[in-house]
């Protein structure tokens, strides 16, 4: 019990110490004299010196206070923590490196959770005993951030049981050297992380979807089929997050920066907010609301959690992130692209307000500090409020660019629109899955050589079964390839209809063969021109009718085509176009009968 709890034991914190070791001592001094409202969390603390990672578990009803222990983190060095405490064993007199709670083994011993010595005393071990969950759900996460940026001889790997949950006894450790050293920007895309490459990747199975998705929206992370129970991987880039940071330690410059990002940290556009900042932007304010809406709307803050607003920036980020969400392999690369853009010019504008930052040697010490802030805090607030402006009109650019399934790109033979709609396609692994999933519902008979009989079962095709290419006369409907209507075009028919119109031209020569009447070369002409020629020649046409006025000669079929837009051609006006190609179609074929 007690009345601070996680957020407010940080606000207080920052607002009273100045470096790591002092807010350890503070932390301490607050839940011990205040109680601790909230159960376990893991600090990252950190100065322009030292970083230690500070793990606490709240008392509960128990008594009031909390128990704790923090390590230092070598230099060199990386550590990661995620809602599972991963301290085990730790030093004894070696303040250097270690501190902790002084009744941290008592308390255990007190409420019958441990009985061994102090040496041998496991903080994760006896407060927070790592079972499957944690260790899929949380050490997954840590896991994988080691993969990236651990040397190799951490030998990463051997840990990979462990984050699949299977093998508990295979811990890691609390840290692990780099590789090299890690930048701002790193870090950033660190938390876009989302086990790409390794066996915990969820783009590669079936609810990755058409487009390789890592998200798993509609479920939670716990799922069961009958009485057996699944997981969704609990990514660090995630739809769950409000907010995320990377704040950034400069012991030679004078400020720190926190780089502020709303909702899920795979898109967020992240603003520089200088530590001297007075004043934030209304798209960004909080006013230490923490998200509840009766005080954001008591403060006149824009958009709350339930009401929409284009003028927060929590809310524009979410377009995104969802939109992204929807086709994630065409439209993600689209949004991070724009990331790595924008960040690396924050990067720049930001060592440029460095250096302003320290100009003004004629001012006092004072002075010189006053007009810093009241720089920085110009900067920050303007260059947030530009970023809101900024990733808002983007949104309606991506949505542009990816409406209606297509990708939009500049075509400048194109002299309508200067654009065309390029159709991405699934990829072979979805469309595998799909058919196999479906069986012969989509199947189109008689292509691959594979007919369905009156029951939709897989039959042999037989030769004199196979749709024949009618030489005068009517044609059937079923023959008129839907390539050559506009309504249809880049949906992937072309090759598909020219295969199937080549296997029909083989399959009735092979039956005239066997009737001993082989067609004469006028006719395997017309023939080849109904089925073949018809596929390719439309569009070209209506690509040549793009660039010079129609002649009245024009095909009846051309012209209603060019009328309509790509994909919108209803039930009925496709009927009527259909109809038009095969009336076409039998002109073209016979000329010298007019």
């Amino acid at each position: 019990y007690g009345c601070i709890d996680y957020g407010s034991l940080i606000w207080i914190t920052l607002q009273r110490t100045k470096s790591a070791r002092e807010a350890i001592q503070e932390m301490d001094h607050l839940m011990q004299t205040y109680g601790y409202a909230s159960t376990g969390e893991s600090f990252a603390i950190a100065d322009p010196h030292e970083v230690w990672l500070m793990e606490v578990i709240g008392k509960g009803n128990i008594s009031q206070g909390a128990v704790w222990v923090a390590t230092r983190i070598p230099d060199g060095h990386v550590s990661s923590t995620a809602n599972q405490a991963r301290t085990r064993t730790f030093a004894r007199g070696d303040p250097d490196n270690v501190l902790y709670s002084e009744d941290v083994v008592d308390f255990a011993r007190s409420i019958s959770a441990y009985s061994g010595s102090d040496e041998e005393f496991s903080f994760s071990d006896v407060y927070n005993p790592v079972d499957f969950f944690g260790a899929r759900f949380c050490e997954a996460r840590v896991f994988s951030f080691f993969v990236a940026v651990a040397a190799p001889s951490e030998h990463v790997e051997q840990y990979l049981s462990y984050a699949k949950g299977y093998n508990l006894t295979n811990r890691m450790p609390l840290y692990m050297k780099v590789g090299k050293k890690l930048s701002v920007n790193d870090t950033m895309w660190h938390m876009r992380n989302h086990y790409e490459g390794t066996w915990l990747d969820p783009r590669n199975d079936v609810g990755a979807e058409a487009w390789q998705s890592p998200m798993r929206l509609g479920e939670g992370l716990m799922w069961k089929l009958g009485s057996q129970s699944y997981v969704n991987e609990r990514v660090i880039g995630t739809q769950y997050a409000g907010w995320n940071i990377v704040g950034v330690q400069r012991p030679n410059k004078r400020y720190s920066v926190l780089w502020f990002g709303a909702d899920d940290s795979t898109f967020s556009l992240h603003a520089p907010i200088y530590g001297a900042t007075s004043r934030i932007p209304p798209a960004w304010d909080g006013a230490d609301c923490m998200g509840r809406t009766a005080c954001r709307e008591k403060h006149h803050l824009v958009g709350t959690i339930k009401d929409f607003d284009f003028g927060s920036m929590h809310w524009v980020t979410n377009m995104i992130a969802n939109y992204a969400y929807s086709r994630y392999d065409q439209v993600a690369p689209a949004v991070k692209s724009k990331l790595a853009e924008l960040e690396g010019d924050l990067f720049a504008q930001v060592e440029a307000m460095d250096q302003k930052l320290e100009a003004h040697p004629q001012l006092r010490r004072s002075q010189l500090d006053c007009e810093a802030a009241k720089q920085a805090t110009e900067f920050s607030f303007n260059t947030a409020k530009r970023l809101h402006e900024v990733w808002l009109k983007f949104y309606g650019e991506l949505f542009a660019t990816f409406v209606d399934g297509y990708k939009m790109t500049a075509d400048p033979d194109d002299l309508f629109s200067g654009v065309r709609k390029v159709t991405p396609h699934w990829s072979e692994t979805w469309k595998g899955t799909v058919a196999n999933a479906t069986g012969t519902h989509y199947m189109v008979p008689g292509t691959g050589g594979q007919c369905v009989d009156a029951d939709g079962r897989i039959v042999p095709c037989p030769v004199e079964a196979q749709p024949r290419a009618v030489v005068g006369g009517q044609v059937p409907l079923a023959n008129v390839p839907r390539s050559s209507n506009k309504a249809f075009r880049g949906l992937g028919l072309e090759e598909v209809e020219q295969q199937a119109a080549l296997a029909q031209t083989a399959h009735a020569r092979a039956a005239a063969e066997a009737a001993g009447s082989l067609p004469s070369p006028r006719e395997e002409a017309r023939t080849a021109h109904g089925l073949e020629a018809t596929v390719s020649a439309v569009p070209k046409a209506a690509q040549q009718h793009r660039r010079q006025r129609p002649s009245p000669l024009v095909p009846a079929s051309q012209l209603l085509a060019e009328s309509e837009e790509d994909g919108l051609v209803d039930k009925v006006e496709s009927s009527f176009l259909q109809e038009s190609l095969v009336k076409e179609s039998i002109l073209h074929e016979a000329p010298a009968e007019l």
